[in-house]
């Protein structure tokens, strides 16, 4: 958190792994208009309530992660020329695979790399 240039506290960082989530947002990125970013909320364990965020192209007809990402949140493959409200996909449940990446000057944030269906033995 920052007030008028001061941080207040330190950010969590997610460590790497596998964590039970449930979609919380799809929005454009701002910075950059064919990219949408996903937001996902982990479930439980020393994490829970963290959002992590990944990067998804957003052509829904030219790019393989943004449709494997819906098939998975919602449940089923797309049917050809379906059309999804991706709003409507926001709290479902799926797990998350967390990594590291660093920026420009260094600092390491935590990005959702890929995700998969659900699944029963998964870390918390």
């Amino acid at each position: 958190m920052e007030l008028n240039g001061t941080i207040l506290e330190e950010p969590i960082i997610v460590p790497e792994g596998t964590y039970s989530a449930v979609l919380a947002s799809i929005v454009q990125d701002e910075s950059e208009k064919k990219l949408v970013r996903i937001g996902f909320t982990i479930k439980k364990g020393a994490y829970k309530g963290n959002e992590v965020f990944g990067l998804c192209a957003g052509i829904i007809n030219e790019v393989p992660k943004f449709v494997k990402w819906i098939n998975i949140l919602k449940g089923d493959l797309l049917a050809f020329g379906e059309e999804v409200w991706v709003s409507t996909l926001v709290g479902n449940e799926c797990t998350i695979i967390v990594s590291h990446e660093k920026k420009d000057k260094g600092t390491i944030f935590a990005i959702v790399k890929d995700i998969i269906p659900t699944q029963e033995k998964e870390r918390s």
